[in-house]
């Protein structure tokens, strides 16, 4: 059995974020960081810094041993850390219709069932209202012919000094120092959209996480596309089905730069399973430079709700 280590992934942004929307336009952007960005942004800096072979066979140790997970990244606000409410989740207030408006909890609140009043609640949900700033700037572009000017409107996420993103990180100690040196690397070039005008840079930060979670049921933390094997056994009445697609960046490749992932349904971040799930990592593209994957493997996080 393989032994893993389970870190908080803190990422301190020093520049604004651009992830994008299944909407296409560049001035509506995600306030999640998808598990499924996460895993190609490293996966992508790794090849990079230690070349195809050695990538192909941490993907290898992937997919038969499960070497690495992570989940999606969520905003966190000094030591908060939080979550997407899992899908019906009651804090027990008087007023349920305020209940239903909540997209980010504590996970105190989830894991520990910390008491939590509604002015608390609701003043952490204005993170991303007042802590995580959307905004648009505008740009110019030329046609390449005429010369003629269009103007445009680009957007990004800014965050106030004490705020950033997180994400949970399961990984054996083999593949722990290349991984961090990854994330460190990548917090150089940057991850999401828009790295041309030197968004999406950052400083990590990697905290040990010895917590033993449990619980009756098991919250998602990333998206998910269940193997065909796990289809019939799923158990779940509290989820969420969102499209995830986007393109496909190669360092090696201007073939397959550009090239559009399959567009898939896929369980959201907050669905609430009654037994575990796994998901799979799914071949988009194979080539005679390197295979392309995308990440729909469940991130779980045990718990009572």
């Amino acid at each position: 059995m393989i032994i893993m280590l389970r870190y908080k992934v803190k990422l301190k942004f020093f520049s604004p974020l651009y992830v994008g929307t299944r909407n296409q336009e560049l001035n509506a952007p995600d306030i999640i960081i998808h598990s499924d960005t996460i895993f190609s942004a490293i996966v992508n800096m790794y090849s990079l810094i230690y070349g195809l072979k050695e990538t192909q066979e941490f993907i290898n140790a992937i997919k038969e041993n499960d070497v690495f997970n992570c989940s999606s990244a969520f905003p966190f606000v000094g030591d908060k850390f939080f979550l997407p409410k899992p899908i019906g989740f009651k804090f027990g207030f008087t007023e349920p219709k305020k209940e239903k408006k909540i997209k980010f909890v504590d996970i105190d609140i989830v894991t520990k069932k910390r008491q939590a009043s509604l002015k608390e609640v609701e003043d952490d949900e204005k993170i991303d209202k007042e802590k995580l700033v959307l905004f648009e700037r505008p740009r110019v572009s030329l046609d390449r012919i005429s010369l003629a000017s269009n103007i445009y409107y680009a957007g990004g996420v800014k965050m106030h000094e004490e705020v950033g993103y997180w994400f949970f990180m399961d990984l054996s100690p083999e593949f722990e120092e290349r991984v961090k040196t990854t994330i460190k690397v990548l917090g150089d070039e940057g991850i999401g959209g828009e790295r041309t005008y030197g968004y999406g840079q950052f400083v990590p930060e990697f905290i040990e996480d010895n917590q033993q979670y449990s619980g009756n049921s098991f919250v998602l933390l990333s998206v998910f596309k269940p193997a065909e094997s796990e289809i019939e056994s799923l158990e779940t009445k509290r989820y969420k089905i969102i499209k995830r697609g986007g393109y496909v960046y190669s360092p090696y490749s201007e073939i397959l730069t550009n090239l559009r992932h399959p567009i898939y349904n896929v369980f959201a971040e907050g669905s609430v399973f009654e037994k575990p799930v796994k998901g799979e990592l799914t071949l988009s593209f194979s080539s005679s430079v390197h295979p392309v994957y995308r990440n729909y493997r469940a991130y779980l996080l045990p718990c009572d709700v």
